[in-house]
C-alpha cells in the first residue's frame, strides 16, 4: 500500500482545556512516541486525518508524518496507534501516533478479508462474523495490508478459526488459535442472534452515555 503523508502542527499547550480549545478550532490533538523516544504533542486537522481513518486497511498501514516548522526531525515512519472517538456525537478527540522502526519488530492489527461464498449460506444459513482483526507481530516492512480467509467449505454449523489463516514468512499471529473467526449458523439462529445484537447495542448505549459523562 501507498503510503500517506499525514502533516501536524507542534502544540504547546497540554490539558483538557486546551484539548477543548483545539478542537472548537477544528484540530485535533495528537501525541508522537516511540520506543526510547519523547512524546511530541501535535494537532492535526480533520483534512489531514480523513486521508487514513475510515478504512481498517489504511489505519493499520504505515504512514509518513511532516511536522509543520519543525524541518529539523525530517520525515517520520508512524503508525496510528489510538484513535479515540466521542461515541455520541462521533467527534475524533484525539490521536496517538506512534513513530516506527525499521529495524524493530512492532504489533499491529491486522484485517481478515473473507472470501467466497459459504456452502451454507447457499442453503439458507446465516455467515456470522466473530472476530474482524487478529494482532500480529514482525518487522514494519513485513505487515500484510490484511489477511484474505476462504470461507467457500462452511457447511451449518462449521467455523474458521485463527489457527486456520495463512500469513507471510516472519509474521507472527500473537491472537489466540482457538480464536473464530466466522461461522455459519441455522436460519433457526438468526431471531437469538438479532435479539444478542439489540442486548449489545443497548449496553453499548449505557456505556457511552457514562463515557458521555467523563469527556
Amino acid at each position: 500500500m501507498e503510503r500517506i503523508l499525514i502533516k501536524a502542527h507542534p502544540r504547546s499547550e497540554r490539558g483538557k482545556e486546551a484539548a477543548r480549545q483545539l478542537r472548537r478550532r477544528a484540530l485535533i490533538p495528537a501525541v508522537l512516541y516511540g520506543h526510547k523516544k519523547e512524546t511530541l504533542p501535535l494537532s492535526i486537522t480533520l483534512e489531514e486525518l480523513k486521508k487514513v481513518v475510515g478504512d481498517k486497511d489504511k489505519e493499520h498501514a504505515l504512514h509518513a508524518l511532516k511536522v509543520e516548522g519543525r524541518d529539523d526531525l525530517g520525515e517520520k515512519l508512524i503508525m496510528i496507534k489510538e484513535i479515540q472517538i466521542d461515541p455520541l456525537g462521533q467527534e475524533y478527540l484525539h490521536v496517538d501516533l506512534y513513530e516506527v522502526k525499521m529495524d524493530e519488530k512492532i504489533t499491529v492489527p491486522v484485517t481478515v478479508h473473507v472470501t467466497g461464498k459459504a456452502e451454507g449460506v447457499k442453503i439458507g444459513g446465516i455467515l456470522q462474523y466473530i472476530t474482524r482483526e487478529i494482532e500480529v507481530r514482525c518487522f514494519p516492512n513485513q505487515i500484510p495490508e490484511h489477511v484474505e480467509l476462504d470461507i467457500s467449505p462452511l457447511n451449518i454449523g462449521d467455523s474458521l478459526h485463527v489457527r486456520d489463516l495463512t500469513l507471510p514468512e516472519g509474521v507472527e499471529i500473537l491472537s489466540q488459535p482457538n480464536l473464530p473467526i466466522v461461522s455459519v449458523v441455522a436460519p433457526t439462529m438468526k431471531r437469538k442472534l438479532l435479539e444478542r445484537r439489540r442486548q449489545k447495542k443497548r449496553l453499548q448505549r449505557k456505556r457511552n452515555n457514562l463515557l458521555r459523562e467523563d469527556i
